[in-house]
């Protein structure tokens, strides 16, 4: 029964790229009558399936597997972080102020130095 099991999830395609965890969390907690072992397979790159796992997990056993493949998280974050610094600079201009942005690990002097610069040029001295 095990290997039909996994031999079912290694050939199953999925009809989207979305995961709905939550979802699959609350038809598990739906139809499973009796206390059992769950194993949880995801990358959990998804949000919003937290408190589904803590209703499941009082129930049952459950153990979680991630799945990850390092380039891919490395990839997924990176547009997440382009999506944020986008939204903030944008957030700012909105608001009519300036953003600077200072690395860490990096000479704040430079960044700095040209902004002033910048704003010379356009205002004069």
């Amino acid at each position: 029964h095990v290997l039909r099991v996994i031999n079912d999830l290694l050939a199953f395609e999925p009809a989207g790229t979305a995961t709905n965890l939550a979802g699959a969390l609350d038809f598990a907690d739906s139809i499973l009558r009796r206390r059992s072992v769950l194993f949880l397979i995801s990358d959990f790159l998804t949000t919003g399936y937290q408190s589904a796992l803590e209703r499941l997990a009082r129930q049952h056993d459950v153990i979680a597997l991630q799945l990850f493949d390092p380039p891919a998280i490395r990839e997924h974050f990176r547009r997440r972080a382009e999506e944020f610094d986008l939204s903030l600079q944008q957030d700012v201009r909105r608001c009519g102020a300036e953003l600077v942005r200072l690395e860490t690990g990096a000479s704040y002097a430079e960044p700095l130095i040209a902004f002033f610069r910048r704003r010379e040029r356009l205002f004069g001295r």
